[in-house]
């Protein structure tokens, strides 16, 4: 097991015996009343939401070009950009709070050196944790129960924590929906929020029902939306028995990481890198409409390499020291446009709307994109960021595209298609770079997953799955260069334990 939790000196055995007592009112399993709102208060120093918030923590937001100038021509181009969003280092130590609700599978599957690990790693959440946090439990097995309501992570409250981490155990069957159904009513019922909330989903089956298992997933996280209640949903499939479809379209419906931990001993790398993006967030529920503007020079929005494809679209959390890109695309079509000696066009605006979640306020910055249009010269110089970026989401499309093929049994299709992937970027002008040496390998690497079907569904699919996400929304506990400062000595701490 890791760190323990010292029990409080003033905290007498009798009174211990009663606040213990008192946490078996919440042990009913499937008869407990999910809308009962019995979040404990937030502190007082919570409540209190500051509205000044200078630029030093604000997030800094701009529209980038792949160029720095523009040519029109006899053929058709095509360009990408970016909006960038970028997030001030960790100005200071004092952080928001968080409030995290745990939803863990305690199936007949899960006993022995699983269910261990998986405590292990929750006590050790717990000693991240502040009287600013608040933590929450759910079992789920054959049923679902609340082992713990939203906690306040004090001596007393940690307390409360352990001992229902302890109470953990394995049998029964995996009913996934309805573990994830509880920990969304406890998200939606609260009388107190924290500026920042997340639901962490760990599981290493299939749902009981596994043939409608999706629609049921889909039909679960739809059912809430209307509450406007923003909170963030990160999964953990553990070994190959997973049912990675699920667990993947639960992540990425709620802008939160897929996490596929193939062997159960490197759970302590996913959870230090998703622990790490929680307690370092800045900026939350970004929402991102893209509008066209008249311009003297013909071209088009092609394409957005968002989640739905549209030019409204939300992103993943942004950490402190991180930086989040959304790409799309501009055509250009032929144009003998007399340009002179050089003009200014600003064809897209970008409204960004997002949470700082250190004071809880939303806020709305609107910048536009600037192309300076001259004649062709020799002076061509292309942003490097823009185009690792473009080539980055472009193989995290690849590679859930093959995953679509590979579904379907078309596995030399999928095979295909992430070989010319990892071609195409082999041959590209930013091929020396370190991030698109990664998606070279991860593509390649995709593609011994397509051998054989047999070897996809052991493994192979969650590990598609996870690249694919992972490089979409620029996560992951094995790409360094997605993670921050928190996350890299978070993931030091847990070495030391595991």
């Amino acid at each position: 097991m890791g760190k323990s939790i010292s029990k409080p000196k003033n905290l007498t055995s009798s009174n211990f015996a009663k606040q213990i007592s008192s946490m078996a009112s919440h042990i009913n399993s499937s008869s407990q009343d999910r809308n009962i709102r019995d979040d404990e208060p937030l502190t007082k120093s919570q409540q209190i939401i500051s509205t000044e918030t200078s630029e030093q923590e604000d997030i800094e937001i701009s529209l980038h070009f792949a160029r720095n100038y523009f040519t029109p021509s006899d053929s058709y181009q095509e360009w990408p950009c970016t909006v960038l969003l970028k997030a001030p280092e960790v100005i200071e130590t004092k952080r928001s709070g968080v409030d995290i609700i745990c939803v863990i599978d305690v199936s007949g599957s899960m006993s022995g050196n699983k269910i261990e690990l998986v405590k292990s790693t929750l006590v050790f959440m717990l000693t991240q944790m502040t009287s600013a946090d608040r933590v929450s439990i759910v079992s789920f097995s054959s049923f679902s129960s609340k082992l713990l309501p939203l906690t306040v992570m004090n001596d007393l409250g940690k307390i409360k924590a352990q001992e229902a981490i302890e109470r953990l155990r394995a049998s029964g069957g995996t009913e996934i929906v309805d573990g994830l159904d509880y920990g969304i009513n406890i998200a939606i019922n609260r009388n107190f929020e924290n500026n920042s909330t997340a639901i962490i989903l760990l599981s290493d089956g299939c749902d009981n029902n596994s043939a409608t298992a999706f629609e049921r997933t889909e039909a679960c996280i739809k059912k809430y939306n209307s509450s406007n209640i923003s909170y963030t949903i990160h999964s953990f499939g553990y070994g190959s028995d997973h049912d990675a479809k699920v667990l993947s379209a639960i992540a990425e419906a709620k802008n939160g990481g897929f996490y596929y931990v193939e062997k159960f001993e490197l759970i302590s790398a996913a959870f230090a890198n998703c622990l790490g993006e929680l307690l370092s967030a800045v900026a939350s529920d970004i929402h991102i409409n893209l509008q066209t503007l008249p311009s003297p020079i013909e071209y088009s929005l092609t394409k957005v390499y968002s989640s739905t494809g549209d030019i409204q679209f939300t992103m993943p959390n942004v950490m402190a020291g991180d930086s989040k890109e959304a790409v799309f695309i501009l055509s250009f079509p032929p144009s003998k446009f007399d340009i002179g000696e050089g003009i200014d066009i600003t064809p897209i605006s970008a409204s960004v709307e997002y949470t700082l979640i250190k004071t809880g306020l939303r806020k709305i910055q609107n910048k536009e994109l600037v192309i300076h249009i001259k004649p062709d010269s020799d002076e061509v110089e292309l942003d490097e960021n823009v185009l690792t970026n473009f080539y980055r989401v472009k193989a995290a499309d690849i590679l859930k595209e093959a995953g679509i093929l590979a579904d379907k049994r078309q596995l030399n299709e999928a095979k295909e298609l992430v070989l010319n992937g990892a071609y195409e970027l082999k041959n590209c002008v930013v091929n020396n770079t370190e991030l698109v040496q990664v998606l070279i390998k991860d593509l390649e690497k995709a593609s011994e997953r397509f051998v054989d079907y047999s070897e996809y569904e052991r493994g192979g699919r969650a590990e598609v799955k996870n690249m694919a996400m992972n490089h979409k929304s620029k996560r992951g506990e094995n790409n360094v260069m997605y993670q921050n400062c928190v996350q890299k000595k978070m993931h030091s701490k847990l070495k030391k334990i595991f």
